[in-house]
């Protein structure tokens, strides 16, 4: 039996980046936007990249926040290889 609480159908968490300048932005969810892949969506606002996600369970939400958070974290390490 899966003892996780079940959130509502329209329940989302929404994360908001915000960087020095609209093309990093643009880098970064150009970067990490493929993964997206439904549970979470990934737009650009000036120098805001904005990310919304969904989920069933807290659990699934941590899953998708945590894979996620990796794909920024590896977008940030290309990006400062493309400058060097």
């Amino acid at each position: 039996m899966n003892n996780e609480l079940p959130l509502g159908d329209n329940t989302f968490l929404e994360l908001k980046l915000r960087f020095v300048s609209e093309d990093v932005a643009q880098y970064i969810a150009k970067s990490i936007s493929v993964d997206d892949d439904g549970f979470i969506f990934t737009q650009v606002n000036g120098c805001e990249l904005i990310a919304t996600a969904k989920a069933r369970t807290i659990g699934s939400l941590r899953h998708t926040l945590d894979d996620y958070l990796g794909a920024l974290s590896v977008a940030e390490s290309l990006m400062k290889k493309d400058t060097e």
